[in-house]
């Protein structure tokens, strides 16, 4: 990871390489209904401050806890811990965003994710009406925000049906973060 300022040749103006925001993405084995560690991952994209890609570094899901939903529209809701990464960046940073444990959840589709799915590329037009959305919460249970969107493979490109019930339904379940989290100092 460049660390050290770079001309913008455009502008004329140093840019920084350090990490401002972080997006929070996951692929998710879902079999008989349970959330399967080992074989899911959660991915955490670095941008800069003006949001140019920096690096992205995958996690294997260590461990994965069903909990209690905190609100009505969250179907499923689990703690996650991840593993060790993959090397592709977050450990050569001295600023790591993921916790040792989090929540993350899938739910009723958000007024908020609608509003944005048309800007977010691998959504396939038709597909919005059969796509989930995302819930994660990080040092604070009570405090859970809706960031991104969630569902089956196939659902991106318009296949399938929304998932209105728990258990989630078996299969490749994708979530890409569509908000941005501070990074901020540990």
């Amino acid at each position: 990871m460049n660390d050290s300022p770079d001309l913008d040749e455009d502008s004329g103006q140093l840019v920084s390489h350090d990490p401002a925001w972080w997006w929070l993405h996951a692929s998710l084995s879902i079999a008989k209904g349970e959330l399967v560690p080992g074989t899911s991952e959660i991915q955490v994209e670095l941008r800069d401050e003006s949001q140019a890609f920096i690096c992205m570094e995958t996690f294997q899901i260590a461990e994965a806890t069903p909990l209690k939903s905190p609100s009505d529209s969250i179907l499923t809701w689990w703690t996650l811990v991840p593993g060790t990464g993959d090397g592709g960046c977050i450990e050569k940073s001295a600023t790591m965003p993921l916790p040792e444990q989090f929540q993350l959840g899938v739910g009723d589709m958000h007024p908020e994710i609608s509003a944005v799915l048309g800007s977010v590329s691998q959504v396939e037009d038709g597909a919005e009406s059969i796509l989930n959305a995302a819930y994660v919460s990080f040092d604070d249970p009570e405090t859970v925000y809706v960031y991104g969107v969630a569902g089956l493979e196939a659902s991106y490109s318009g296949e399938g049906s929304l998932q209105l019930e728990t258990p989630l339904s078996d299969g490749a379940w994708v979530v890409l973060g569509v908000y941005a989290f501070a990074v901020t100092e540990n």
